[in-house]
Formats: C-alpha cells, structure tokens, sequence
C-alpha cells in the first residue's frame, strides 16, 4: 500500500505473530515488558509486567507519521488494562492517542478514576520515552 512503511522495532521484544486471524492486515504482535517507574523516597521502583504488543504499519499522513498499537497483558489479562490507539510522530512531537479499558467493570472505573489511571498514564509516558530514545538512535535508560 503506498504511503506505508513496516517499522523493525526489534526493542520491542519478539515478534511472536506477523499476521493471525484476530490482527488487522500488517500487524503485527511482539512479547514484550511495559514499566512502570514510582519515585518511593530517593530511590525508584521500577513495576514491569509481560505484555502483548500489537503494532500496524507506519502510514504517511498530512503531518507526519502514524500507526496503529494496541497492548495488553500477557498473562493474568483479565487483571490488567488494555490499551488502543495509534502513535503519531508530527511538527509537535510524539504522541500516543488511544483509549484503554481498566479491568473490573464499574468498580475498575471507580479505581481508575481515583488513582489508576495516573499509572497508566506513567507507564503510556515510559513507552514513548523509549520509542523516542530508539528512534534517536539513544540507549535505554
């Protein structure tokens, strides 16, 4: 398809699936580790769950860049959020759109309006922290 380019994110993890019946044409899906970093005093404590990593093509836009990402828990999904968007790199910055699902219904809501989705948010921030290190051709910290 013109316009399109496949990302080789190999910092992502491995890439478990190129295409399967439940993935959108040209996703493809990668193992991989989302983290959480919390400051606790002077020290950081880094959270780092298993995770699925759904990633579309880069598509050309008007502005910029852009593909479609999906994550979710590898194991125990059912108590973690899931998240959809689409990464966009355009004049601004880089930028992750999207939505995610809270686990556990109404309650989960509940929680996540009080103080979940701060963690997410953090963790959504170290993802782009990173693709923005690779894509600078920058180490991860």
């Amino acid at each position: 398809m013109s316009g399109e380019r496949s990302p080789n994110p190999e910092w992502l993890g491995p890439l478990i699936s190129a295409t399967t019946d439940v993935l959108p044409p040209g996703t493809r899906r990668f193992e991989s580790d989302l983290a959480l970093s919390v400051e606790a005093g002077k020290r950081v404590l880094t959270f780092r769950k298993a995770a699925l990593i759904d990633l579309g093509p880069v598509k050309s836009t008007a502005d910029g860049l852009a593909a479609a990402i999906a994550w979710q828990a590898s194991s125990m999904a059912p108590l973690f959020p899931v998240f959809a968007g689409q990464i966009v790199a355009d004049r601004a910055g880089l930028h992750l759109h999207g939505v995610y699902q809270p686990p556990g219904g109404g309650i989960g809501l509940v929680i996540d309006a009080a103080f979940m989705h701060f963690f997410a948010r953090k963790t959504a921030s170290w993802f782009l922290d990173r693709l923005a290190e690779r894509a600078s051709g920058l180490s991860p910290r």
